[in-house]
C-alpha cells in the first residue's frame, strides 16, 4: 500500500482555508482508491516509513522549508501542492494598505513572506535556531529539492518556472468541488439576481464590483476580515440600495444559496479560480469572473470575463452575460463531468507513481 504524508501549515485547522478543503478532500478519495494518507501539521514530523512527503502551500515558507529540509534527510520524495500565484498587480494597485504595498514594490515576494514568518513564529514554540536558518536561506534553492510540483492549473505550473524554478517538474491537479453537496436542487427553477459569496477583503475587488452594478441586484455573504473594516465601510458607502449584505453564512448553506441565485460575480485581481465560482456553477450559476490568474483554463467558454482594474469592464461583462446566459443545468453539467475530487485524486495518484517510477 502507498504511504502518504500530507504536511500543510501549523493553523490548517484554526484558520481554514482553499489549501485545506484541497487537502482534506484529496485525502478522502485517495483513500478510497487505496492509498494510506496521514496529515499532520508539524513540519518536521518524520517521514520515515512513508513513500512521500506531500507539501501543502509555497506561500508558507518556513513551514515548508522544514517539511522540504526533513524529507530530504530520510530521503522521501516530495511533491508540493503549491497554490500560488502572482500577485505583484494586486500589491502594486489593488490593496487597500499604503504599507502593504511599499513592501511589496521594494521587496521581493518571499522576503515579504519571510517577514511575516518573523512576526508569525518568533514568539512561538519554534526552534529560534531553525528560524534563523530559514530567515537566511534561498527559499528558491530549497524549492529545488521537490521532486514534483502539483499545481492547481497550467498557467500556475509555467509560472514557477518562469518566477521560481525554470526547470520545475509540475503535473497539474484541478481542484474540485464535492458532487453530493453543490449540485442542482429543485428550488433552483426560481432563479433571480447575483451572488457574490466570497470573504470581504481588496483582493475580491468588491468595492469595483458594487460600482459597476449599481441598476442590478446582488447580494454579497461574506465575513469581513478584521484588517478590512474601513475597506467594508467604503464599500457600504458606494453601494446601491439593491445591493444587500448578508453576511456570514455556514458552508453547510451554500448549495441551496446559489440554487437561487441566476450569477456568481467574483471580479478579483486574481483567481485560481476560487472554490465558491466552481461550487456555485456546480449549482447552475452563470460565471462572471476575473480575466486573472487561471479562470479561463477552468470555465473557457462557459464564463463570462471581466478586466478587475475597470468598472466599465465589470458592467460590460455582466450585460453580456445577460445576454448570453447558460442554462443552469448547462453549467452544473459542466463542471460535474470535470471538476470532483474524484477526478482530482485518480490525478494526485497518477503523479505520485510518476515520481516513483510506477
Amino acid at each position: 500500500m502507498l504511504k502518504i504524508l500530507f504536511k500543510n501549515r501549523i493553523d490548517t485547522d484554526t484558520m481554514s482555508g482553499g489549501d485545506s478543503i484541497q487537502m482534506y478532500n484529496t485525502k478522502r478519495e485517495l483513500e478510497k482508491l487505496g492509498v494510506k494518507v496521514d496529515v499532520t501539521f508539524s513540519p518536521q514530523k518524520s517521514s520515515r516509513g512513508y513513500d512521500i512527503v506531500h507539501v501543502f502551500n509555497i506561500m508558507r515558507p518556513f513551514e515548508a522549508t522544514l517539511a522540504i529540509n526533513e524529507a530530504k534527510r530520510n530521503n522521501v520524495k516530495i511533491v508540493f501542492s503549491s497554490i500560488y500565484w502572482d500577485f505583484s498587480e494586486y500589491n502594486s494597485i489593488g490593496r487597500d494598505s499604503k504599507f502593504h504595498s511599499l513592501l511589496s514594490d521594494n521587496l521581493s515576494e518571499f522576503s515579504v513572506e519571510k517577514l511575516k514568518d518573523i512576526v508569525r513564529f518568533y514568539n512561538g514554540n519554534i526552534n529560534k535556531l531553525e528560524l534563523f536558518k530559514y530567515i537566511v536561506s534561498d527559499y528558491k534553492n530549497t524549492l529545488s529539492h521537490v521532486d514534483l510540483f502539483l499545481p492547481n492549473s497550467i498557467g500556475e505550473g509555467e509560472l514557477i518556472r518562469n518566477k521560481i524554478l525554470s526547470d520545475a517538474r509540475y503535473s497539474p491537479i484541478y481542484n474540485a468541488v464535492d458532487a453530493d453537496k453543490f449540485k442542482l436542487l429543485s428550488i433552483s427553477k426560481n432563479r433571480k439576481g447575483s451572488i457574490l459569496a466570497a470573504r470581504i477583503d481588496p483582493r475580491k475587488n468588491i468595492l469595483s464590483l458594487v460600482k459597476a452594478i449599481k441598476k442590478y441586484p446582488l447580494d454579497i455573504y461574506g465575513k469581513v476580515a478584521e484588517n478590512h473594516q474601513e475597506y467594508f465601510k467604503e464599500i457600504k458607502e458606494n453601494s446601491s440600495s439593491l445591493v444587500s449584505f448578508k453576511g456570514f453564512l455556514d458552508s453547510s448553506l451554500l448549495p441551496e444559496i446559489y440554487n437561487k441565485y441566476i450569477f456568481h460575480i467574483m471580479p478579483s485581481w486574481l483567481e485560481t479560480p476560487g472554490l465558491s465560482q466552481l461550487e456555485a456553477a456546480a449549482c447552475g450559476c452563470n460565471i462572471i469572473t476575473s480575466n486573472r490568474g487561471s479562470t479561463n483554463e477552468y470555465f473557457g467558454n462557459m464564463a463570462t470575463y471581466c478586466d478587475p482594474s475597470s468598472i466599465e469592464s465589470i458592467s460590460d461583462a455582466l450585460h453580456f452575460a445577460l445576454d448570453n446566459m447558460k442554462t443552469p443545468k448547462e453549467m452544473s453539467e459542466f463542471i460535474l463531468d470535470t471538476y470532483i475530487w474524484k477526478n482530482t485524486a485518480e490525478q494526485t495518484l497518477s503523479a505520485y507513481k510518476m515520481i516513483l517510477g510506477d
